[in-house]
């Protein structure tokens, strides 16, 4: 009888100390915020320039975003005349809506045969390093233009 209570003892204490183990609480994975407004202060380098799918890339085209709303490219006005590689400089305003994910640009220059100075665009991807801008242009014949930009 002895045996059997120190059985049924020993039994109980390894029950009772075998603990079911619990989970260690997981950490969250940290992304980075992207904020478009901000982030895109700087300059970016053309990657990869797409009209109605044929690619008409120059990587030696930039343009450059400033805190104070206004951009800058070079060698190229940009968007407003429809043939690709266009070899002259531009600049004016810009504005980015978060909720529309539309980026505008407004060209302070005079263009020469076509009347609308603002674009629109739809930014399709945005990280700390790309960004992919989307746009029909209406001064083209409604070409479809997707350029990449890399920093």
């Amino acid at each position: 009888m002895r045996k059997l209570s120190l059985l049924l003892f020993v039994g109980a204490l390894l029950l009772s100390s075998c603990k079911k183990e619990e989970k260690e609480p997981s950490t969250p994975t940290t992304t980075n915020t992207v904020n478009v407004s901000e982030d895109i202060i700087g300059t970016w380098n053309e990657a990869q320039h797409m009209i109605n799918g044929d690619d008409y890339s120059q990587t030696s085209l930039t343009i450059s975003f400033f805190s104070n709303g206004t951009y800058t490219t070079n060698q190229f006005t940009y968007p407003w005349h429809c043939e690709p590689g266009a070899s002259s400089a531009d600049s004016g305003q810009w504005e980015y809506n978060s909720t529309t994910k539309v980026l505008t640009l407004t060209s302070t220059k005079p263009q020469e045969g076509h009347p609308n100075n603002v674009l629109s665009s739809e930014v399709t991807s945005f990280t700390q390093n790309e960004m992919v801008i989307e746009f029909v242009s209406p001064s083209c014949q409604s070409q479809n233009v997707e350029i990449t930009f890399h920093r």
